[in-house]
């Protein structure tokens, strides 16, 4: 069984059978099958399980050392997404020029759009749909969702932080406890 890497970190495996469901709820439905329909719920799914490690993270920085360590945790997230993502996309662009250069335009764009986390704002503003298609899916069209995910590493240890400071600053200003009478 997988073990935490540092005494810091929880290591939960019921976390992985809940991962492994909800991956295989959007496999089923890329795959068009009518017997397993939660593509989206899996995707919620994913993204609430994500949400919950990522804040598991963040509070254990602040319980060892009061700060959330921001850095720390960026260079983490960019160490395990960026390199896989890098290959991906030289990988994609070289297969569509050869393969697909009609779609190369759209792709390139998707692109550039995918390596800076910004893939479903750009399908937005494109008035692309992800479920209603009417040619082939684009090869990046996926990567909307990394996207979520990495604005959310940036967005939420924010106001993270700025929600365990107002905690902090209410506990500072609350009256202290009257003392314990003794039992006699």
């Amino acid at each position: 069984m997988p073990r935490p890497l540092t005494t810091s970190q929880r290591y939960m495996p019921g976390l992985d059978g809940i991962r492994a469901i909800a991956v295989l709820g959007v496999i089923g439905y890329h795959l068009g099958l009518a017997w397993i329909p939660g593509g989206l719920l899996g995707v919620g799914v994913f993204f609430t399980l994500s949400g919950y490690l990522i804040t598991d993270l963040l509070l254990a920085a602040w319980e060892r050392t009061g700060r959330l360590q921001l850095r720390t945790f960026w260079v983490h997230r960019a160490r395990r997404l960026l390199p896989a993502l890098f290959v991906l996309l030289p990988v994609v662009l070289v297969w569509v020029a050869v393969a697909r250069p009609a779609m190369l335009g759209e792709v390139r764009g998707q692109a550039l759009a995918s390596a800076l986390y910004v893939g479903n704002w750009w399908l937005i503003a494109q008035h692309v749909s992800y479920f209603a298609r009417f040619g082939p899916p684009s090869p990046l069209g996926h990567l909307w969702s990394l996207a979520v995910e990495e604005q959310f590493y940036l967005i939420w240890p924010w106001l993270l932080a700025a929600g365990l400071a107002g905690v902090r600053s209410w506990r500072r200003r609350r009256p202290a406890p009257p003392p314990a009478v003794p039992a006699g």
